[in-house]
Order: C-alpha cells, then sequence, then structure tokens
C-alpha cells in the first residue's frame, strides 16, 4: 500500500506544497501511512531508499537461477473453493522479463497438440517453488517463434561448466604441442 501511495503523489502534476497537502488526506484516512509525509519532505532520495527497502522484503531468497531454454516445473498454489493444493506446471522457459520484485517469466508446456503458455511472477507467494529439471542451450531471449513452428523445438542440453572456456586452453596446448613436434622435425 505505501508504494501505490508513493506512486500516486509522484504522478500528480501538481506543484511541491499540493503533493504535501494529497498526502496528508491519504495519510488521514489510513493511519498507518504516516511515514510517507517525512519521506516527501526529505526528498526524492530517502523515497528512493524506502521503495527499496521495501522492494528487498518482497524478494524471495530461494528462487534457483535459470534461463530462457530450460524446462522447469513451477509449482503453483491452486484455491478451488475452500480448499487448497500445489499444482505442477512443468515446461520449457520462453521469456523473462523485469527485475527485482517484478520479474516474471513465462512457460510454455503441451499438452496433447496443445500448447498452452502461463506467466508467473518469481517473487509471487502462490509460487511454492521452482525446480529446473533440464539446462537448455539457446540463442535467442525469447523463444515466441515457436508457437509458429510445425514441427517440435528440440532445445540442445547445456552443460553446467562452459565449454568454450574450458576447450581454448586445451586447443592452445594441442598447438603448441604441434608446433614443438615440427619445430624438433625440422630440427633433425
Amino acid at each position: 500500500m505505501v508504494t501505490i501511495c508513493l506512486y500516486l503523489v509522484f504522478n500528480n502534476s501538481v506543484c511541491y506544497n499540493q503533493m504535501a497537502l494529497y498526502c496528508v488526506s491519504i495519510i488521514r484516512y489510513q493511519s498507518h501511512m504516516i511515514v510517507v509525509l517525512y519521506i516527501i519532505v526529505k526528498g526524492v532520495k530517502r523515497m528512493n531508499e524506502l521503495i527499496k527497502k521495501i522492494n528487498e522484503k518482497q524478494i524471495k531468497p530461494d528462487t534457483p537461477e535459470f534461463r530462457v531454454g530450460d524446462t522447469v516445473r513451477v509449482d503453483v498454489w491452486i484455491r478451488e473453493g475452500k480448499k487448497e493444493r500445489i499444482q505442477a506446471f512443468e515446461g520449457l522457459v520462453v521469456a523473462k522479463s523485469g527485475g527485482s520484485v517484478s520479474e516474471t517469466f513465462t512457460v510454455r508446456k503441451k499438452s496433447g497438440s496443445v500448447a498452452v503458455k502461463r506467466t508467473f511472477p518469481v517473487n509471487s507467494p502462490l509460487v511454492d517453488k521452482i525446480t529446473v529439471v533440464k539446462r537448455g542451450l539457446v540463442r535467442r531471449a525469447k523463444l515466441n517463434f515457436i508457437d509458429k513452428m510445425n514441427k517440435e523445438y528440440k532445445v540442445k542440453e547445456r552443460s553446467i561448466q562452459n565449454k568454450k572456456n574450458d576447450s581454448k586452453p586445451a586447443k592452445k596446448a594441442a598447438k603448441e604441442q604441434k608446433t614443438e613436434e615440427n619445430n624438433t622435425d625440422k630440427g633433425e
């Protein structure tokens, strides 16, 4: 609620004094918003600090690192009447967007012959757990072209270690060994 109030105050196109009065009127109805008046008087710098603190509290620390192209299983809380249960949604991560608290990712799964896309907020309380099933190697930031393909898109599996960095020293060592052999052959 605090962030909504701050957003309203800064989008209001009136002078500084009227912004403070506007905020006072909001505080009068909701007593837990008293902090906002103090921040507006102190300035934008204090407000940014408060927004950062609020955002840090909302971010989930146990979220695994995943990329576009990975296959993930998202456990989501579903409410059916009075009962709540966890439902798993497993598929390919097609897109990631945003950052901090507003980070979202889109998962595409195929059930039968129909493809279903679902967008999840990373830090939502409805998302119970995110599990990386398989790491994929793709060369795009968004895989929206998959919807228009007739064939199924194959994603190469990505190893945890970066192969390019590991293979370069090996190639250099092999080249040096070949040049040494050539030099020794020429010397004989």
